[in-house]
């Protein structure tokens, strides 16, 4: 048997990727007319699809017909059922970024990302990236880590990549490093470096040395190729120089700045007594810093109880939440189609925590409400408990989910009869794992999540998860020596467009699809 598991997520309002595969032969390079097999189950998918009849009918083919008829069936109702809040299309800039547009104007497909630096020290980025997370907006950023191969080789440097974070980790950075860190810098975007205690001994042997014989992002910033950037040097060199000696005499305190009408930048060195030094970089026409170098250490800014990493984070226009905003994890509900079919699924067990890494605990509302139970233990990262709800009841209206009405329409055979819905949960492919593990024999469970904290996608790329969408996973078998097993990718692609084509036909309204992953 080969086990499946989709994942899904669909955000209404935004305008559309696909509406039907009627030209999929045509319209994707990869279909090799010479190839007839794929070329034939790809034309009887997108029939299936279109509810045209087709004269390359296979009766090995009906298997897979059936199950993308369940598909479409089981998305049509799950389109308009999990639109709690509807994503607003009014644009918001975010330090340089609209994060609903492209600069060619097509709507954004990934949300913006603020990469960590830490030359590869993975338990530094998850502390960083922990403190992160409590200080941005919710629902807007995702945290990434940016390796040194990364650094050096890969094309991060574009318009997802709304912030730069650079630890200090005692190596110096290559020259390929540099040139890719001041290229961005010059492009708009925003960095902090945390230098630790040697930015004062980094400015001193600016303002002695030459800036030609300097190889670092201060320095280059100065390296004009005009006329006049001997000027220009001497007088940043001269401003570094008098800003260090005010430095010494003033206990700690500094507030200058540095302008040149032969310079793009401007800078700023801001010091208060017992807090960290910043020293800021602007482009002439923007309001917040480009580049921001700080004596803080890791420790400071996770210490400090996040205040000098909102601090850093607000000066480069980064948008941030004074207060947490992250939803709580709730627990999970379980309604089937019919209450009998909970004694097909074989191995349920009630009260005990069971499953692999993201352990399930399931009980009744019958056995909570007469004590026969004790109550649902609070949800974890590790612990999800799941009540088991009677059909006539449904889901309370605090869930903010209509199983009547999906359960009204639902015509499958086995696919989608089984709903787990969870108002708040880290990622619904953990918990279908741990289904998939706990009931192997069993197609009928499909997750639904009002929203989650810690969307991710297959390779691990992490995805906000607002309010409004639908983050839809299910698991499935299939005979490897199926039709169906030596076609899986068109399936992939078939339930993609089925949930957008079902949402736009339903609802009327213009609906985005990112990508499904299956594992």
């Amino acid at each position: 048997m080969l086990s499946r598991s989709f994942f899904m997520y669909l955000t209404i309002d935004i305008k559309p990727l696909f509406r039907r595969l009627a030209l999929l032969s045509r319209r994707w390079p990869f279909f090799n007319p010479n190839h007839q097999d794929a070329f034939k189950q790809a034309k009887k998918i997108t029939d299936c699809l279109s509810r045209k009849p087709s004269s390359l009918d296979c009766p090995k083919m009906q298997c897979c017909d059936r199950r993308i008829e369940e598909q479409l069936s089981m998305f049509k109702k799950l389109s308009i059922l999990n639109r709690t809040g509807k994503t607003n299309n009014t644009s918001k800039k975010t330090n340089g970024l609209d994060c609903s547009v492209t600069e060619t104007g097509k709507p954004r497909l990934k949300p913006p990302i603020i990469l960590i630096y830490t030359d590869d020290r993975h338990e530094l980025f998850l502390k960083l990236a922990s403190s992160l997370k409590q200080t941005l907006l919710v629902d807007t950023y995702t945290v990434g880590h940016l390796s040194l191969d990364a650094l050096e080789n890969h094309p991060w440097i574009n318009e997802n990549c709304a912030c730069l974070l650079i630890t200090q980790t005692g190596k110096c950075l290559s020259a390929r490093a540099w040139s890719h860190l001041q290229d961005y810098v010059n492009k708009g975007g925003k960095t902090v470096f945390l230098c630790s205690n040697t930015l004062p001994d980094l400015l001193t042997r600016l303002s002695d040395e030459t800036l030609k014989a300097s190889s670092n992002i201060l320095a280059n910033t100065f390296k004009l190729e005009s006329n006049d950037h001997w000027m220009v040097e001497h007088k940043f060199k001269q401003f570094l120089k008098n800003s260090l000696v005010m430095l010494a005499e003033s206990n700690q305190e500094l507030n200058q700045g540095f302008r040149s009408e032969q310079c793009p930048f401007s800078v700023s060195l801001y010091k208060k007594q017992d807090q960290p030094m910043l020293f800021s970089i602007f482009q002439k026409s923007e309001q917040h810093a480009n580049a921001i170098f700080t004596d803080s250490t890791t420790d400071d800014l996770v210490d400090s109880q996040l205040q000098q990493l909102t601090h850093l984070l607000e000066r480069l226009g980064v948008q941030t939440q004074r207060s947490s905003q992250a939803p709580q994890l709730t627990q999970g509900y379980l309604v089937f189609q019919k209450d009998r079919l909970l004694l097909d699924i074989k191995g349920m067990s009630y009260g005990t925590p069971c499953g692999p890494e993201l352990k399930l605990l399931f009980e009744s509302t019958s056995r909570l409400a007469n004590g026969q139970a004790e109550k649902l233990p609070t949800p974890t990262s590790t612990l999800v408990p799941i009540e088991i709800r009677q059909r006539k009841d449904g889901l309370p209206s605090s869930a903010g989910f209509d199983s009547h009405q999906y359960f009204s329409g639902l015509c499958t055979k086995e696919a989608g009869r089984a709903l787990v819905y969870l108002p708040v949960c880290e990622t619904t492919l953990t918990i279908s794992k741990s289904l998939s593990d706990l009931f192997p024999d069993s197609d009928q469970f499909i997750m639904v999540a009002g929203r989650q904290t810690k969307g991710k996608g297959r390779g691990g790329n992490e995805w906000i998860s607002p309010r409004g969408c639908s983050m839809v996973t299910f698991n499935y078998n299939i005979l490897m020596d199926s039709e169906m097993a030596k076609s899986i990718n068109f399936v992939q692609h078939v339930t993609a467009v089925a949930a957008v084509d079902a949402a736009t036909t339903l609802i009327g309204d213009k609906v985005i699809f990112t990508y499904c992953n299956y594992t």
